[in-house]
């Protein structure tokens, strides 16, 4: 066994230890024990197997080597004669160390003997100090919100938001078996601040009144106001209608702002110098409510063709703009494209009544032919049923 084995086997304190009691240095001992170890350890592990006990033959030496003797007396004895010639370590003590070292571990093996360890406490942890939380603020209330827009056809839109999946559910609900659950197209919010919608359980009888298009509706806290694309005479019906619904504890008035009005605003807001491209970009995201199979145009549109006239009047004399009328897919083609052109026809009057020269304006029917979206839906059948005006060449 070389000598580095031996120092890793025995550990070197270990060692310099037992040099240290037995006065002799790394050169003697290292070199006996790798040479006696592995032999003691064939002979005590014979075929290879480790012995259930002590084996016979070494008993008698462990017990005379480890085991304290019996007390005898203390004799004096006669001073040992001087060593051999040359001096140095005698022979069989070198056999007798190993023989010492291995019967001792052999004995406490066998004996069951354990050395305990020891078990380091784990240090304490270190409580870091801690900032104090910030004190949480109450969030701020939201209140809920609800509106709706009646295009016609049965065709819904609406947004809004609510407290809860439960409120939003049942205003889906609401609208749905009022207008069919294919007409009614949004989104609403959910947001657990957001107050109770106290007019929830109220909905579907508030908005069975509101079967106009062109309506718009904003349902708030504890307010319900209405307008819209439609005629004052029918707001205020419906403003009246909505009084026996909520009663005196809602607050019921009109839309200050609708779509008509921002329309207004757009025209009168063109710049100095515009063209004919700027004022049919206005007129082209508007929308005229006719009512279903007929060509009048709605009283409340006449002030929107009124200001569209006014800058109509302003564009070179040559301009040219075409009113192209539309329909959807429903009914019978050709009955589309007379409907068509009698709403053309209707818009072009009007305009020519506020003053507009004939000449700059021409009207023609397209009835179904050129649908902007698909008739299978109600919303596709509200996007294809417009007027449209195009700059002529």
């Amino acid at each position: 066994m070389p000598a580095q084995q031996v120092e890793a086997v025995f550990g070197k304190s270990w060692l310099e230890g037992l040099m240290s009691k037995l006065g002799l240095g790394s050169s003697v001992v290292t070199p006996a024990l790798g040479f006696v170890v592995p032999k003691l350890i064939g002979m005590l592990t014979p075929d290879g197997r480790v012995p259930t006990s002590v084996p016979p033959a070494w008993q008698g030496f462990i017990d005379s080597t480890l085991r304290a003797p019996a007390a005898e007396p203390v004799r004096r004895a006669a001073a040992p004669p001087p060593p051999a010639a040359g001096g140095g370590f005698p022979k069989w003590l070198l056999w007798l160390i190993p023989l010492l070292i291995i019967g001792g571990l052999l004995w406490s093996l066998l004996s069951g003997k354990e050395e305990k360890v020891a078990v380091q406490a784990p240090a304490p942890a270190v409580v870091q100090p801690t900032t104090p939380a910030p004190a949480v603020q109450p969030a701020t209330k939201v209140q809920p919100r609800l509106g709706v827009n009646y295009h016609g056809d049965n065709y819904v839109t609406y947004s809004g938001v609510v407290k809860d999946e439960a409120s939003r559910t049942s205003i889906i609900d609401t609208l749905k078996g009022v207008f069919g659950a294919g007409n009614v197209f949004g989104e609403i919010k959910v947001d657990p601040n957001a107050e109770a919608a106290t007019w929830l359980d109220k909905l579907k009888a508030a908005i069975e009144n509101f079967k106009i298009p062109g309506l718009s509706a904003l349902f708030g806290g504890s307010s319900v106001n209405v307008g819209g694309l439609i005629p004052d005479v029918d707001r205020d019906r419906i403003l009246e209608a909505l009084k026996g619904v909520f009663g005196s504890g809602f607050s019921l008035a009109a839309l200050e702002e609708d779509a008509n009005t921002k329309a207004l605003a757009q025209i009168r807001g063109l710049k100095a110098g515009f063209g004919a491209q700027d004022v049919i970009g206005v007129l082209n995201a508007t929308v005229i409510n006719f009512a279903t199979g007929k060509a009048e145009v709605p009283s409340y549109n006449r002030a929107l063709l009124k200001e569209a006239a006014s800058v109509m009047k302003q564009l070179p004399p040559n301009t040219v703009i075409e009113i192209g009328g539309h329909t959807d897919s429903t009914g019978d083609a050709a009955a589309n494209m007379q409907l068509s052109q009698a709403r053309a026809e209707a818009v072009r009057i009007v305009l020519i009544e506020e003053g507009v020269a004939p000449s700059m304006l021409t009207a023609k029917g397209y009835g179904s032919t050129m649908p902007k979206a698909s008739n299978e839906t109600a919303e596709g059948r509200y996007q294809n049923r417009r007027i449209e005006y195009t700059v002529g060449q």
